[in-house]
């Protein structure tokens, strides 16, 4: 890395100097997306989908209102897009912009992000090769929705009564003064 034990600032900007250029920012898309697949069939890590992932600008007719909105660069596929889509589309941010705007644009998606947040996270081993398995596994799904159930804190007494078929998943935050909340799956 070349920075100082324990400075983090300087790892920061580091990382913000280590970004593509603009003529090769989709390839650096592409070309860490193979790496990284190649990668974890090598490694045997995941059952790896013929699905590959088309890494693209977002369109021009969505770009003024893409930094207002929660626009979501990977949209996982529905059991029933395959195989009718055969390469998933990955809208990434665009850096057509003036020269300055778009050099802060590269530096904000440099190497790092581009590696572990668009194609780790969301364009390989997380999102994208886990919806496909999902996708294709309903029958070994619990098949059910969360519902949020409250329970005093002293003694634990369901505010409401729970039905033998629900089973607990998870508890935790304080809801309120001598409350906490408990999440449920129903199973259907």
């Amino acid at each position: 890395f070349g920075v100082a034990c324990g400075d983090w600032r300087a790892a920061l900007a580091l990382l913000n100097e280590r970004h593509p250029t603009a003529d090769g920012y989709l390839d650096r898309y592409r070309q860490t997306w193979a790496a990284m697949q190649r990668a974890a069939v090598e490694h045997d890590l995941v059952t790896w989908p013929d699905f590959p992932i088309r890494y693209q600008s977002i369109p021009a007719w969505a770009r003024g209102c893409a930094p207002y909105l929660y626009f979501l660069p990977y949209r996982a596929p529905g059991p029933f897009d395959l195989p009718r889509v055969p390469i998933q589309p990955y809208l990434v941010p665009s850096i057509d912009a003036p020269q300055a705007e778009q050099l802060a644009r590269l530096r904000a998606t440099n190497n790092a992000v581009i590696k572990t947040n668009h194609v780790i996270h969301h364009g390989g081993l997380g999102h994208h090769v886990q919806n496909w398995h999902a996708a294709r596994a309903a029958h070994k799904r619990a098949g059910g929705r969360v519902r949020l159930r409250w329970r005093q804190r002293r003694g634990h007494h369901p505010v409401s009564r729970s039905p033998s078929f629900v089973r607990e998943i998870g508890s935790g935050a304080r809801a309120g003064k001598g409350e906490y909340f408990r999440i449920e799956m129903i199973q259907l």
